[in-house]
């Protein structure tokens, strides 16, 4: 699958808790996540007129009566509607080397049988990171168009208005920030009584990822100028994020931020932090450069802004 792409997995699980372990870990590799609760609930959606789904993660018994034949029934619905379907089989009751045999015959492709007794953790991160075709996970958090990032760049320089540059600007962050499939994009200009925000994401906040403690919403600021963001505007934005009870803002300056650390515009994203807990993370000309150029993976460079505001740094 196109690493360019957010893919879709599809989870069929009956067992609330290994829901959530197989969530989680999905959603850690960058997978938009699907599910399924019971054999009906799985097959309506594999029958959607859209086959949607990249990948589906199957519990060949769901805990019914029928000995694992709801599994085997999916299995086959699955490969009739899509055929060499990929499909990882995880079971609590079934050896994989059973299952193996049992599933030989079907139209789908497994590609891995995992074992919920002797769960091995590792080897099924890194079969899923297989799945997206990456090494890393930060590498299956971040994923962008280069060429449509560089033309979007290159019109944000060169616009012949402010109020162009400005909305060329609005357009990069949202096609950059969209690139981390944890960050839904959500609406843009946005109009509150006292403000405009340029644009609003939801965030997913998933276990073991930078997005864990942004949970809820991130407001982006563009400001495509010569001046500087100041201390001034960093109060006026952290406002902005109090009003709208965001836990994260991202602010887009091409020309920077003022001050060094502690001081000026630096110094009050760290009393904000200090104060509400809330995050500002500036971005500037060289940051967009460098992420744009392949330089720096975008989910890296936040999670270490994040982590050097959360020490103090």
């Amino acid at each position: 699958m196109p690493l360019e792409s957010v893919p879709t997995a599809l989870v069929i699980e009956d067992d609330a808790e290994w829901l959530r372990i197989l969530r989680d870990e999905l959603l850690r590799a960058g997978f938009k996540i699907d599910w399924a609760s019971d054999r009906e609930e799985a097959l309506r959606k594999i029958a959607e007129p859209i086959f949607s789904y990249d990948v589906v993660f199957l519990d060949p018994n769901l805990g019914d009566s029928l000995g694992g034949l709801s599994g085997m029934a999916i299995a086959e619905r699955l490969g009739s509607r899509n055929p060499g379907a990929a499909v990882v089989l995880v079971s609590g009751f079934a050896e994989s080397g059973v299952l193996s045999g049992e599933y030989a015959d079907t139209a789908v492709s497994i590609c891995g049988i995992f074992e919920k007794g002797v769960f091995d953790l590792p080897e099924f991160r890194q079969l899923v990171l297989g799945l997206r075709g990456v090494d890393l996970p930060s590498e299956a958090l971040f994923a962008c168009d280069r060429t449509s990032l560089s033309i979007a760049w290159e019109r944000a320089r060169t616009a012949a208005s402010n109020s162009d540059k400005g909305e060329a600007l609005e357009d990069l962050a949202i096609e950059l920030l969209s690139g981390i499939p944890l960050l839904e994009f959500a609406e843009k200009r946005v109009r509150t009584q006292t403000s405009e925000i340029d644009a609003v994401f939801h965030v997913e906040a998933a276990p073991g990822t930078l997005c864990q403690e942004w949970g809820g919403l991130l407001l982006v600021e563009c400001r495509n100028r010569e001046k500087k963001f100041d201390a001034a505007a960093v109060s006026r934005f952290a406002q902005i994020l109090r009003d709208g009870d965001a836990k994260v803002g991202i602010v887009m300056s091409v020309a920077g931020i003022t001050g060094e650390a502690g001081r000026d515009a630096r110094g009050q994203i760290a009393r904000e932090f200090l104060a509400s807990r809330r995050v500002i993370i500036a971005l500037d000309e060289a940051d967009i450069e460098a992420v744009i150029s392949g330089e720096r993976n975008l989910y890296e460079l936040l999670r270490e802004r994040d982590r050097a505001l959360r020490l103090g740094k």
